[in-house]
Parts: C-alpha cells; structure tokens; sequence
C-alpha cells in the first residue's frame, strides 16, 4: 500500500471520508470526493499521524517556524513542529479572510526564521495566501506550504505538498454534472 493509500485509510477510519459522490465544495468547484475536516482534526491519532507525514516531507528544509491560519492550520502546526528535526516552534496567524495577522508578542519570532505555512483543506488558497503574505511582512522566509487536503486545485509561487488531492471542475466543465447521473450533494458539515 503506498503513502497516498495510507493517508485515505487514515481519514476513513475517522468517518470523514465520502467518495463517489457529488460534492460543491464552498469554493464553488465540483468533485466526487468530500473529506470532513474537523472530524480528522478531531481524532489526535489520526490529526498526528498525518502531520507527522507533513513533517517529514519538510525534514530537510530546516524549518525553524510552522504557522497556519486559525483554525485548522493552527490547530496542525504544533504537531508538525514537533514532529520537525530540530523541532520548530508553532505560532499562528490571527484574523479572518483577508486579514491575517501575528500578534506583537510573536513577531519575534517569525523575523529572519524559515517558516513553513499549513492549513487544513485548500479551496481557493486564500487562507493560506494571507498567511504567507503576513509572514513576509514580518520578515519570515516561506519555505513551503502543506495541507491536509487541497480540493480547489490550487497552486503557491512556493513548494505545496498536499496529502490528499482530488479532481475538482468548474460546474460547466464537471463531468459528474455532465453525466447526470447524480444530484449535486450539500457536504455533511454544512447540513
């Protein structure tokens, strides 16, 4: 079984895993695939397990910080800082969607420091992106960023390691809609 595998059983194993539907997820986009994120956040075991492979990917770029958006990326950042060799500290960035910010008390900590920026799921990116743009104003040298699940088909002028990726279309280009064959799903969270 490769990495890929692992990482879906993983998410099953906590009931947050729905295939072969028809899911919009709030980026718009369509896909057959909805991964319930705070139900994997919510499992330690599996929440470390998968930080643990973020981390392990990021072994050789010396990360000396690991933020993320609150919630889910902070949430994430201090298990894949500890899981970091040498370990890194954990910060996050506060604010909501278009402001992201770091408290004065933090800053300090980001200034001249390579920092690795992970988040949950990626729709759009833009969490994650004002994240990043938070920590160049401090300062911070992005190294990468790192998420659980990126369903929007997004992409960073930085290295992106994702554990989970999924096909996802526009509404006039998805193939499932084209088809006919099943009705657009609300995700589980949402109801």
């Amino acid at each position: 079984m490769n990495d890929r595998e692992q990482v879906q059983r993983l998410i099953a194993r906590t009931g947050a895993l729905y295939e072969d539907g028809h899911y919009r997820y709030s980026s718009g986009l369509h896909g057959s695939v909805y991964v319930e994120k705070d139900r994997v956040l919510a499992n330690v075991d599996v929440a470390s397990k998968l930080c643990y492979r973020i981390a392990k990917h990021f072994f050789a770029e010396k990360i000396q910080v690991v933020t993320g958006p609150s919630m889910g990326g902070a949430m994430m950042a201090p298990f894949v800082a500890y899981y970091l060799e040498p370990k890194a500290i954990s910060v996050y960035a506060e604010g909501e969607r278009d402001n992201r910010y770091f408290r004065p008390s933090v800053v300090d900590m980001i200034a001249g420091k390579r920092v690795l920026v992970v988040e949950d799921v990626l729709d759009t990116g833009g969490s994650a992106l004002r994240v990043i743009e938070a920590v160049e104003r401090q300062g911070g040298e992005v190294v990468g960023v790192a998420a659980i699940w990126n369903r929007g088909n997004v992409t960073f002028r930085y290295p992106l390691f994702c554990l989970v990726e999924h096909l996802t279309y526009e509404p006039g280009e998805c193939p499932i809609c084209k088809a006919g064959n099943l009705p657009v799903e609300t995700p589980p969270s949402l109801h």
